[in-house]
């Protein structure tokens, strides 16, 4: 029980006659405590229990408080020697404060108005550092860039966790950034960030292995456990994906963020399971629509080098031919567009040729790699083999003029054999000569008186005029200017160097 000052003051007399100094009476309490016949109370320090009560509040009071009387606002203490004391609150006793101030440490921030002594204000000002709990800055964009990962190259990129780092991913690595509503298909929000809800505005028929429209996937966000990819699915609270559906005719979002599908998944149709290319983290959300005559692409459009594109039925897409021929180049030279297309291509000069060969081509202009020669003594010259040192030219009459179709000469002829030509003599010209002939005289006459019947040898008259002719001779020998017709069949080389 707490007394008040009043009744320390004064004593408790309410059960009977207070006697100053003496206690009123003794009581053993417990084990340890013992009254003599004489009035003398022994107490066993190890082993008592009890409480000595004294009745005289006075003479407990200063049997166990201090034996002078406390000021205002003091408390019990004890001095040097362990005895109780009253101590007087403030002004420098026992509990009091007198200085105080306040260091920002290593928090970034800074305290001005210390110490105070008796009363003040203490200012905190500056920015509290990242490693105690601030951002390290005193703007929304300061603060972001300390807390996010770098931002150097990630323009474009969102943001992403590995469910222990956090990085910046390109959305073609693993979202969908952007869907459009098909025929008989609705898209909420239309624009603007949260969950995409996709729902059917109308029937459909046929295609899609009996589903018409778009129906929601069962949930299946309750066996995310971060590590399971595969998870068998349903529609319209467990009935089964009928077969022929495809990964394209999926819409999936993990946690409000649409997923790429054929790379963030695909869907077994065989066992009516999705396939996720990365486990989902436990306590992301799920949501996914399935259907058969959904068609989520509006529009397929094209970039050169590829060409083609369409908004319904059968989209083509093509490109272009390059303009290189098919085959094998040895040594090639080739030129490559922006695209890494090669757009031209020719087989090249063989290494084994070194640098300053000279060879001759048949071609109007040197190949690549080589240089014409334009030499004057290489111009309008023939070839000529020699087992000498080649390389040189020699001579003065151009190719051209020396066989052409009109080439002139000058000089004698002498022939030493040849071929007479025919000639008709005449009787003049043959050489005087007789005839001979035998005449049988058997007519009664006969040369020179002689007898019939007897054969005479005779001769005619002289002819002949012994006189001379000529005969022509083809190439007979002659001296003067000679024409020749030396235009023989060519063909044009050139010259070239190797670079």
């Amino acid at each position: 029980m707490a007394l008040t000052r009043a009744q320390y003051l004064s004593g408790n007399t309410a059960n009977g006659v207070v006697l100053p100094g003496q206690p009123q009476g003794v009581r053993p309490g417990g084990t340890g405590i013992s009254i003599a016949s004489d009035g003398t109370i022994s107490v066993d320090a190890s082993t008592v229990t009890g409480v000595v009560k004294l009745n005289n509040v006075t003479a407990y009071n200063s049997y166990v408080w201090p034996n002078v009387l406390p000021g205002t606002q003091s408390a019990l203490t004890t001095d040097d020697s362990g005895a109780l004391v009253w101590t007087v609150l403030g002004g420098g006793g026992i509990g009091s404060v007198t200085s105080v101030n306040v260091s920002g440490g290593t928090t970034g921030l800074t305290f001005s108005g210390g110490p105070i002594t008796d009363s003040g204000t203490i200012t905190m000002s500056g920015t509290l550092g990242i490693a105690n709990g601030g951002t390290g800055s005193n703007t929304r964009e300061g603060a972001l860039n300390n807390l996010l990962p770098a931002q150097g190259s990630a323009a474009g990129y969102v943001l992403t966790t590995d469910g222990t780092s956090s990085y910046w991913i390109s959305p073609e690595l693993g979202a969908v950034t952007r869907v459009v509503a098909g025929s008989n298909i609705t898209v909420s929000p239309p624009t603007g960030i949260g969950i995409v809800t996709i729902n059917s505005t109308g029937g459909g028929g046929g295609g899609g292995g009996g589903l018409t429209g778009l129906q929601e996937i069962d949930d299946i966000s309750g066996l995310f456990d971060g590590t399971q990819t595969i998870f068998a699915v349903t529609v319209t609270g467990g009935q089964a994906i009928p077969p022929g559906i495809g990964t394209g005719q999926f819409v999936i979002a993990l946690g409000g963020v649409v997923q790429n599908p054929g790379s963030a998944f695909v869907f077994d149709s065989a066992n009516s399971e999705l396939l996720f290319t990365q486990a989902p983290p436990a306590g992301i959300s799920f949501t996914g629509y399935v259907g058969g005559n959904a068609d989520p692409i509006l529009e397929v459009q094209t970039t050169p080098p590829l060409s083609g594109g369409g908004t319904s039925g059968v989209v083509t897409i093509g490109m272009a031919p390059s303009g290189v021929n098919a085959g094998s180049y040895t040594t090639a030279n080739i030129t490559v567009d922006d695209y890494g297309r090669i757009t031209a291509a020719s087989s090249g000069q063989s290494a084994a040729i070194p640098s300053g060969s000279v060879m001759s081509f048949f071609q109007p202009s040197a190949p690549t790699g080589w240089t014409q020669r334009t030499d004057a003594g290489l111009s309008d010259a023939a070839i000529r083999l020699v087992t000498s040192p080649g390389g040189g030219t020699g001579g003065s009459i151009a190719f051209s003029t020396l066989f052409s179709a009109s080439s002139v000469y000058s000089g004698s002829i002498n022939i030493t054999s040849g071929q007479v030509g025919f000639s008709s003599l005449s009787e003049g010209q043959l050489a005087a000569h007789t005839h001979s002939y035998i005449w049988a005289g058997d007519n009664g006459a006969t040369p020179g008186g002689g007898a019939t019947g007897q054969a005479y040898q005779i001769g005619t008259g002289a002819a002949g005029g012994n006189q001379g002719h000529t005969h022509s001779l083809a190439g007979a020998a002659a001296t003067g200017n000679f024409t020749s017709n030396f235009s023989v069949k060519y063909a044009d080389f050139i010259v070239c160097t190797r670079n």
